[in-house]
């Protein structure tokens, strides 16, 4: 692969972020800086992060978080639920992009010792030579190790990367491509303008709430003269001109299939397909995508219980005898489904104890401890204190499905909850206080964000 043949760049948002050296905090006019770095280059840039990071920068109120909301709404900067380097690297692939990110993608140790493997270990089919050779911020040595903080630097809040390449021209334009081109041009400069004006304190700047009202209207008068343009389309004569191999190697950087004995006039057409899909290719793109999605998630979870899942211990050494021994000795071991139910029993036998516990509130001002009023604690109070017992349970071993949690909060009640609060609002409490993220895709799953 050549290096001209690369017009796209995907950029790690989350680590981009945190490589201010002057604050070591996050800062989302970072990736602002980033964007405008290379799209000056010619690149199309995109970036990713998890959902997680996405909520943990809202609930903290990073510098420059409104940049992020607003790279978000003009859909440069993609929040997904899953693994956002696993995806950031089939993008990568798959698009022939360049890869920004400090991340070495490598197995690391946590603090009891053992070892946590990451992509290069999980994914080892993935081409990491070609990855690591069009990846800014990490540089594979003869050898074969890694070394991160690489190519580009961040210094107050802007992105620099001295070396990186321009990108190639484009082999083919649209009719419309100088106009979007602009338009395009225009918002990130409204959002960097933003950003900007968000540095000054009342002194320096007294109307500075005004003028950011303005920007925010000016960002929507950009968006909705984005919305009015009309779909572009391929210039015609300019790719009549093209010949057949050049043609090949346009659709080949397309990421078209099946264009190897193809002639001039076909080779066009599925190149105009492809610019201008019709709605039932789009559909099934669509279609696609999403089930291509669903599957990455269902691996990441089916991982992840097999990690969580107890292994039976080997009670023989590994002798000439063994596999006969651990064949009989595995005879009247339990199933998963066995194992699973003495689990929830166990979780529900504990919640039990715990929530016998909290019958009773903190000792009065004599010493002796006083009932709390039936019906007393209502929602917050209840949702407050189931907080506090999950805070206190190991997070292997909290509910990880919204149905075992709300199972978890039905244990815990007592005389002195209230009636009116019900299991269903307790969890709702939790999510909108940001302690917990049910997964918006299978509606099921919950991530614990304390």
């Amino acid at each position: 692969m050549q290096v001209q043949q690369r017009r796209k760049v995907w950029i790690d948002a989350a680590n981009v972020i945190h490589q201010d050296p002057e604050t070591n905090s996050p800062d989302g006019r970072i990736l602002t800086s980033a964007f405008e770095c290379y799209e000056k280059l010619g690149y199309e840039v995109g970036a990713i992060m998890t959902y997680r990071s996405f909520h943990y920068y809202k609930l903290r109120k990073i510098p420059g978080f409104k940049a992020l909301k607003d790279l978000k709404a003009a859909k440069k900067l993609r929040v997904v639920n899953f693994d956002d380097d696993k995806h950031l690297l089939d993008l990568c692939v798959k698009e022939r992009a360049w890869l920004v990110t400090y991340d070495k993608f490598d197995t690391k140790k946590s603090d009891d010792g053992s070892e946590i493997e990451r992509q290069r270990a999980l994914y080892p089919d993935l081409p990491w030579e070609e990855i690591d050779e069009y990846t800014r911020g990490t540089k594979r040595r003869e050898d074969g190790r890694i070394l991160s903080n690489q190519h580009w630097s961040v210094r107050e809040n802007v992105f620099y990367d001295p070396e990186m390449p321009k990108a190639p021209r484009s082999l083919f334009s649209t009719k419309l491509s100088k106009l979007i081109e602009s338009i395009d041009e225009l918002d990130l400069l409204l959002v960097k303008m933003d950003g900007i004006a968000e540095q000054y304190n009342e002194e320096d700047l007294p109307n500075r709430v005004d003028i950011r009202k303005r920007i925010k209207i000016l960002q929507g008068r950009a968006k909705g003269l984005r919305d009015v343009m009309p779909d572009a389309e391929l210039d015609e004569d300019s790719l009549s001109g093209y010949t057949v191999v050049e043609l090949k190697s346009i659709a080949k950087g397309m990421g078209i299939s099946g264009r190897s004995n193809k002639k001039k006039e076909q080779l066009i057409q599925m190149i105009k397909l492809h610019t201008n899909p019709t709605p039932e290719k789009r559909r099934e793109d669509a279609k696609r995508e999403r089930a291509k999605r669903i599957q990455q998630e269902g691996i990441q979870r089916m991982k992840m219980r097999e990690k969580r899942r107890p292994k039976p211990k080997d009670k023989y050494p590994k002798t000439a005898r063994a596999a006969k021994k651990t064949k009989e000795a595995t005879k009247d071991l339990p199933t998963r489904d066995e194992e699973r139910l003495k689990q929830v029993r166990k979780e529900q036998q504990e919640a039990r104890r715990m929530a016998g516990r909290m019958l009773r509130s903190p000792p009065s001002s004599d010493g002796q401890e006083r009932q709390i009023p039936e019906g007393e604690m209502k929602t917050a109070k209840c949702g407050e204190e189931v907080k506090k017992i999950l805070g206190n349970i190991p997070i292997p071993e909290r509910p990880t499905e919204r149905s075992t949690l709300l199972d978890y909060i039905k244990a815990q009640r007592n005389s002195s909850w209230s009636s009116n609060a019900q299991d269903a609002d307790i969890l709702n409490w939790l999510t909108q206080r940001g302690l917990i993220s049910i997964n918006d895709n299978d509606g099921k799953s919950v991530e614990y964000l304390f």
